[in-house]
């Protein structure tokens, strides 16, 4: 048993036979950073696979600003404009966490996909064990609820951040670690699995790298298929930075490979950090 600063919702449904539950230990949900610092910026190519033919579809970038005692994470992504005539894309993502704990304070969500918009503003208040949430097409369209929850919940932005400060060194391939995703208004257990470290990964037009290899579980619906499985392999050192992730969706496949890096926390091999 292996066990880890970090908390879980106790209503995670049981995992698969033969994985191993890890036990995470956090009176306050806090997380030490360790991994990463503002300033960071990491740049991401996304590329959509459809009947085997890879297309360069648009990019995402994700920043670490400053603010005050707290950090604003921003992942901002859009496709290329070659591209707009089939399908545009222009999606924002903010969460400002506490930069001791990492917990999210508050997170904005901004989403255009073709004739598709989707505004979303959360406050996470951890001593009410609550979530208030402002929902629409627009920001002065929107519809307040509340959400309940257990125990350290985690934004999809935030948890992001927080999967780089895990031990992953005291981990053993099949060990899994349970995050309470809080996305769209609802709270998703969702476990990761730990498979284990690889040498040598090929990140496409960079060269090849020690990585850690990590399989979230989806969610099957709108996006994912039953048994469908994602892959991310993150950096073998003390950035754990995100190289590739490979996602098969409803129609097709994505992968999202590291193209840029810049003012890392710690030394690192790869050549594109300036």
């Amino acid at each position: 048993m292996v066990t880890l600063s970090f908390s879980i919702s106790p209503s995670h449904p049981e995992m698969q036979p033969g994985v191993d539950r890890l036990s995470f230990v956090s009176e306050e949900c806090r997380i030490e950073n360790r991994a990463f610092q503002p300033g960071e910026i990491l740049t991401y190519r996304i590329y959509y696979n459809w009947n085997f033919l890879w297309l360069s579809a648009g990019e995402v970038s994700f920043s670490v600003i400053p603010d005050g005692e707290s950090l604003k994470l921003v992942a901002d992504g859009r496709t290329y404009k070659v591209h707009e005539w089939l399908f545009k894309v222009r999606d924002k993502f903010e969460c400002e966490i506490d930069a001791k704990s990492l917990r999210p304070i508050s997170s904005t969500k901004m989403i255009q996909e073709g004739k598709y918009r989707l505004f979303e503003k959360n406050h996470y208040n951890f001593g009410a064990q609550q979530a208030i949430s402002e929902r629409g097409k627009t920001r002065t369209e929107t519809e307040k609820d509340t959400i309940e929850f257990e125990g350290c919940v985690q934004d999809l932005l935030s948890v992001l951040y927080v999967a780089r400060n895990l031990n992953y060194q005291s981990m053993n391939p099949g060990d899994a670690f349970d995050v309470s995703l809080f996305m769209d208004r609802e709270l998703y257990p969702v476990s990761v699995k730990f498979l284990g470290k690889e040498t040598g990964v090929k990140i496409r037009k960079q060269g090849k790298y020690d990585a850690i290899c990590l399989s979230p579980e989806t969610q099957s619906g709108r996006v994912f298929k039953d048994g469908d499985q994602m892959k991310i392999w993150v950096t073998d050192d003390e950035n754990f930075v995100p190289l590739m992730v490979e996602s098969p969706i409803s129609v097709g496949s994505i992968k999202a490979v590291l193209i840029g890096a810049k003012n890392l926390r710690h030394s690192t091999s790869l050549t594109f950090s300036d």
